[in-house]
């Protein structure tokens, strides 16, 4: 769910980029353009719903099974560049 000033936000860009691509400001693909992202952002507003928020969701919860999944190579046996000064026990 988009917050209500989510939505304010994107019924505001719907209106710059549909003006835009109405008046004639900008033609051709850039017009093209304005046109379908000022309906996808209106398509959004109505729905007070963004498919951004749920792909952000599954790349966090992508990212965190392959940190758990990773093993953990910061442990006091292994050699390290960074760590030359230690004096082995």
């Amino acid at each position: 769910m988009i917050t209500k000033d989510g939505v304010i936000a994107r019924f505001i860009f719907t209106f710059c980029l549909f003006y835009l691509s109405g008046t004639q400001i900008l033609t051709g693909w850039a017009g093209a353009a304005c046109g379908i992202i000022g309906t996808a952002f209106l398509v959004s507003a109505l729905m007070q719903y963004s498919p951004i928020y749920e792909l952000y969701e599954i790349i966090m919860e992508s990212r965190m099974r392959k940190k758990q999944t990773l093993p953990n190579t910061n442990d006091d046996t292994s050699p390290s560049i960074i760590n030359n000064n230690k004096t082995p026990a």
